[in-house]
């Protein structure tokens, strides 16, 4: 088991930057107020790609530490590459006004270094990309002028040492390996989400960010009895990972092998995370590497988003970490079937005493409910836990719901319930299942 740091330091991190001669963007004061920061040479800024740090949660970290041990625990090597921010890869252009707060540059990376250490020490594949911003004799920019992603060069050498990592690895020897190839197929343009936040501010137009498109296949396209091989890497993350940047080919060509990219652009840190476990292709064939894109902005960030939950939010592990394993199936202490059901629906009185972490509750609901889905345990002794499974737009649960029992009720649980919509016409087929065995 991973031992748990507390005080762990983490910096924020950023976003975008584009080459050649372009207009400069002025920061209004109405566009200061909506957190804009002004750079060198027109770039944009914003306040949180100019933190200094931030802690993580000590509460989110033991579960996040147990998450990690879940996905090693089923064969499952996680690799992190750690996008810098904003500020640490330029930190030359940022030029606070007098009421903006003054950037510490060495402070960034200081708690970058931190992330990046935390991670070595729990046995995670961290890949430390800033000197792969910072590189001097890059000929174009890590980010873009007015996007806050990076560009395509960025990307594609973020995949380089990504790729690194894992071929220094054991297990990149077994995976299948096939020769990619990548070419460039075009550009395209687009005005940032960021870029027309700043132009209705300031009533300005900055300009599109044009993007160097590449597309990555393999050298022998497979035949058509060729059996198919399930990818053995998988890339979760945010809008970075998005095939406009092409991420994941690059990889896909550095490692001479299948890259399976599942990516959420807009889900944030773990939308697509959360998507892919619940998936089909992760139950029937979980990853050799499984790549999770942290880029540093979205990981503090405490807000609930549409899309996804906030990456420090405890409440979002209960449902991570057991849908690493999946549904227990014959293996259950428990299991139920409901028909028609909606409202407040009785599941479990067990006969064992189960707590948490180590049962957890596994839950079909065909067909899935629109609403919010509330379950309610109560515990011998009168304590109660109520968890609220949020039906965020960016994550597929294909009807499968997955909760840890609390674990910070030391007694056995008593009785389960699910609240569902009034309006909720639903099948439930309901198991109690125990976590397994950590190595």
């Amino acid at each position: 088991m991973r031992r748990l740091v507390v005080g762990l330091t983490l910096l924020l991190v950023a976003e975008a930057v584009s080459a050649g001669p372009q207009p400069e963007a002025r920061v209004c004061e109405a566009a200061r107020d909506k957190g804009f920061v002004q750079g060198r040479g027109g770039f944009l800024f914003r306040t949180l790609d100019l933190r200094d740090e931030y802690t993580l949660r000590v509460d989110m970290l033991g579960r996040l530490l147990r998450l990690l041990d879940a996905l090693e625990g089923q064969g499952v090597t996680l690799v992190v590459p750690v996008v810098p921010s904003r500020g640490m890869a330029m930190p030359d252009l940022p030029q606070p006004g007098p009421h903006d707060r003054p950037f510490d540059a060495e402070a960034s990376v200081r708690s970058y270094e931190g992330v990046v250490a935390w991670l070595e020490a729990q046995g995670v594949l961290a890949v430390d990309l800033l000197a792969v911003a910072t590189d001097p004799q890059r000929e174009v920019p890590y980010y873009h002028r007015y996007d806050h992603h990076w560009t395509a060069d960025g990307a594609r050498d973020s995949a380089l040492a990504t790729a690194a990592v894992i071929r220094a690895r054991p297990e990149y020897d077994a995976l299948h390996h096939e020769p990619f190839v990548t070419r460039r197929v075009g550009v395209d343009e687009e005005v940032s989400s960021v870029a027309r936040l700043f132009n209705d501010a300031c009533g300005e137009v900055v300009p599109a960010v044009h993007f160097e498109r590449y597309q990555t296949e393999p050298v022998e396209p497979p035949g058509l009895l060729d059996e198919p091989v399930p990818p053995e890497v998988v890339v979760v993350g945010s809008s970075f990972m998005r095939t406009r940047f092409n991420y994941s080919g690059f990889l896909s060509e550095a490692l001479d092998a299948d890259v399976l990219n599942v990516a959420t652009p807009g889900g944030r840190a773990t939308a697509s995370l959360h998507s892919y476990l619940l998936s089909d292709d992760y139950r029937d064939a979980p990853p050799a590497f499984l790549v999770w894109e942290w880029v540093m902005t979205l990981l503090v960030d405490l807000r609930e988003q549409e899309g996804s939950a906030s990456f420090q939010d405890p409440a979002l592990y209960r449902e991570l970490i057991p849908a690493v394993y999946g549904d227990c199936g014959p293996d259950a202490v428990a299991e139920v079937e409901r028909d028609h059901a909606s409202g407040r629906v009785a599941l479990f009185s067990p006969d064992v005493p189960l707590q948490g972490p180590e049962a957890y509750l596994s839950m079909t609901l065909e067909p899935e409910p629109s609403g919010p889905v509330r379950v309610v345990a109560l515990h011998e002794g009168g304590e109660r836990d109520a968890f609220t499974f949020h039906p965020y737009t960016r994550v597929d649960r294909q009807g499968r719901y997955l909760m840890e029992l609390s674990d910070t009720i030391d007694s056995p649980l008593d009785r389960l319930h699910v609240v569902l919509p009034e309006d909720a016409d639903t099948q439930i087929t309901a198991r109690l299942c125990l976590a397994p065995e950590m190595p």
